[in-house]
């Protein structure tokens, strides 16, 4: 019996030599088929070898390749594997010629061109020529695509050394969009640093207006306008005809500092938790009189 990791073509024949081994051997009629073949019941293996003979005429070989090939698409797998172990040597030499150059395991063409092999015989006619050389075509287009595939893959995976190897590009890094984007003045070194702050260290914007001196609302306003100016930017590649002038904010946002040892954590939010230094705030007008100082994170309105 095969052993379980046998290649399918050595299993094939094992089981078509099972088959024609015995008292009642699976045999095909030569007075039936004619062609100049032995008048007698002619057993697979017997039938194997005259076929391979030179003396054989194309016509006997083509008679007998239909009768098993009519018998395999009637359903039955005897016969299927007869016509198989009749085929054998062709299988193995089709096996072969693939398997020369291939990459991976040569068991992997063996059971592809068998594959093969059993797909062309539900398609092929028997009443057609040249039966054998059309199934083995069949067999080897079939097992031709694996091994094209796994060639394509070995040549993408060729190994090389480390120091061979260019460093990675970090043209999509963060820190060098948002620096882009200051350099094609989308944002300004202060929105950039805000959202740089915000969205990429998780500082609470709370954390970021108490060290500065700023309300939080003003902050997220205007972190959201340089946003959307920055998506803008980055989907369509340039800003609109009409933006809003350049202007940067009087006082350069700078990081909370990290706490000392034993420092309370996060009093206000910084994930880190970080110590708040705040900054004097705005004075604040009496009962509303007075002049309303301007807020120096709004952007001016827009001339017409």
């Amino acid at each position: 019996m095969p052993t379980p990791d046998a290649a399918a073509l050595d299993v094939l024949d094992t089981s078509f030599r099972l088959l024609v081994t015995g008292p009642s051997p699976l045999a095909v009629d030569g007075r039936t088929l004619g062609g100049g073949l032995p008048a007698r019941l002619i057993p697979l293996d017997e039938l194997r070898a005259l076929l391979l003979r030179r003396s054989t005429p194309f016509a006997a070989r083509d008679l007998a390749v239909a009768e098993l090939l009519r018998r395999a698409r009637g359903g039955h797998d005897a016969w299927t594997v007869g016509l198989a172990g009749v085929l054998v040597p062709g299988l193995r030499r089709v096996a072969a010629g693939l398997a020369e150059d291939y990459p991976g395991d040569p068991a992997d063409i063996d059971a592809e061109v068998l594959a093969g092999l059993l797909d062309a015989i539900g398609r092929i006619d028997p009443a057609g020529t040249r039966l054998a050389a059309r199934l083995l075509r069949a067999a080897f287009n079939h097992a031709k695509r694996l091994r094209r595939t796994e060639l394509w893959l070995a040549a993408r995976s060729i190994p090389v050394e480390p120091a061979s190897m260019a460093p990675p590009r970090l043209a999509g890094h963060p820190d060098l969009v948002l620096a882009r984007a200051v350099a094609h003045r989308v944002i300004t070194p202060d929105e950039a640093e805000l959202i740089g702050m915000t969205r990429l260290e998780q500082v609470s914007v709370t954390a970021v207006a108490a060290a500065n001196g700023y309300q939080p609302g003003a902050l997220y306003l205007r972190r959201g306008r340089a946003e959307a100016r920055l998506v803008g930017w980055l989907l369509r590649g340039s800003l609109p005809a009409a933006r809003r002038p350049w202007r940067t904010l009087p006082i350069r946002l700078h990081q909370p500092p990290t706490p000392p040892a034993g420092t309370p954590h996060d009093q206000l939010g910084h994930p880190a938790g970080a110590a708040i230094q705040r900054h004097p705030s705005p004075p604040r007008r009496p009962n509303g009189s007075g002049p309303r100082p301007a807020d120096p994170l709004q952007f001016p309105k827009a001339r017409p």
